[in-house]
């Protein structure tokens, strides 16, 4: 192969007809090299395998957010629970003073009792 001729020809200076065996089979080898170069190259992957790479990506994002929300939602249920719920009133139902005086009264009343009167 003449290296001349070769690169006359890709420059466009020389037209086929003018190439020897040797160098029209080279030339013939160079296309099909570059024509696999290209396709190794211009490679698109399918719709299938770019969604399982991209889901690679998604993922880690995904679980942070569900991690955010959770700990949002766990706030969100403090902050009902403890300041807006309405509280129970806690006073009790009698007096306390009505009680005890109940009370002693009972154990007044026990005492006589087991004194035998």
């Amino acid at each position: 192969m003449s290296e001349d001729k070769f690169n006359g020809f890709l420059d466009g200076e020389l037209e086929e007809e003018a190439l020897d065996e040797v160098t029209k089979s080279d030339l013939r080898l160079y296309s099909e090299a570059l024509r696999v170069f290209r396709m190794r190259y211009d490679y698109r992957p399918s719709a299938k395998l770019e969604e399982k790479i991209m889901h690679k990506f998604t993922k880690p994002r995904r679980i942070l957010w569900e991690v955010a929300m959770g700990i949002a939602v766990v706030a969100a249920a403090f902050y009902i629970t403890f300041n807006l719920v309405p509280r129970r009133n806690v006073e009790p139902v009698m007096q306390e003073s009505e009680v005890v005086s109940e009370v002693f009264d009972y154990l007044s009343l026990v005492k006589l009792v087991g004194d035998g009167f």
